[in-house]
């Protein structure tokens, strides 16, 4: 079979002496020229995270060869992750991924797992939390992730704090308030 009539091009010619990359080109009034290949082909990079050689097209400027090698290249220590999601205002340090109004607590995955945004401030700051406690907010402000505004405490502590600032209704199932 004959080549495609563009000088550089050794393709199998189908249509009017064109093979079918440079007669697609045509019709879409795209400029045949002798010194542009239709293809370049791209060179093999070598992987950041485990060292292999690839290619990948769709994504050139790629420096991994997988989205498991992306992602491990990506990975960062949850302290430089962690406060750079804080807006911190004169009161209240605000975790800025909480849910939109009411505000939520705020997640943030550890180790391929989410917590809340309140306890991973509680640990950066004191240390891990013992097992049976919880932590609890002074201000009663859910995205809350200011250190001075945490404490711990049992169940039954956040339930009475609760009531106590009127969070929750008293008597048996609200009904006695």
């Amino acid at each position: 079979m004959d080549a495609c009539s563009v000088a550089i091009c050794d393709r199998p010619r189908r249509t009017k002496g064109l093979c079918s990359a440079h007669y697609a080109r045509r019709l879409q009034g795209i400029a045949l020229s002798d010194d542009v290949p239709i293809y370049t082909p791209i060179p093999p990079k070598r992987c950041v995270t485990c060292g292999k050689m690839f290619k990948i097209a769709k994504r050139p400027e790629s420096k991994a060869c997988s989205w498991k090698c992306r992602n491990l290249a990506l990975r960062q220590p949850i302290e430089g992750r962690f406060w750079r999601r804080v807006l911190k205002t004169d009161d209240c340090w605000l975790w800025l991924q909480a849910g939109k109004p009411p505000p939520r607590y705020g997640l943030v995955k550890v180790n391929g797992k989410f917590q809340g945004a309140h306890r991973v401030a509680w640990e950066l700051t004191n240390g891990p939390i013992p097992d049976g406690l919880f932590v609890l907010h002074r201000c009663d402000n859910p995205p809350c992730v200011r250190p001075a505004h945490l404490f711990l405490g049992t169940n039954a502590e956040n339930l009475r704090d609760a009531t106590r600032k009127g969070r929750k209704p008293r008597g048996y199932h609200g009904r006695f308030a």
